[in-house]
């Protein structure tokens, strides 16, 4: 996973919008925290990153609810509950 982000953040500067280069730096930075926590806010967070790029492609999210584009790829998205507090 290491050497996916350090591939993949050159290419996010070069063709990244600002939008999506913030979403990516919010992402990775919360990573730690997000995955010792609770799965589905490290899916959240990943969520907006796909959103970002979206919008990038013309593509409007204003109807997608969260776990929208989680549900394409994870089976039991709607198992995984947020933390209580």
């Amino acid at each position: 996973m290491t050497d996916f982000f350090k591939k993949l953040t050159p290419k996010l500067i070069t063709y990244g919008s600002t939008g999506v280069i913030k979403e990516w730096g919010g992402f990775r930075r919360h990573i730690p925290g997000l995955a010792a926590g609770n799965p589905l806010l490290m899916m959240l967070a990943f969520e907006k990153v796909l959103k970002a790029m979206r919008k990038d492609l013309g593509h409007s999210t204003f109807l997608l609810q969260d776990k929208d584009l989680s549900r394409l790829f994870v089976n039991d998205i709607d198992q995984l509950h947020k933390p209580s507090g």
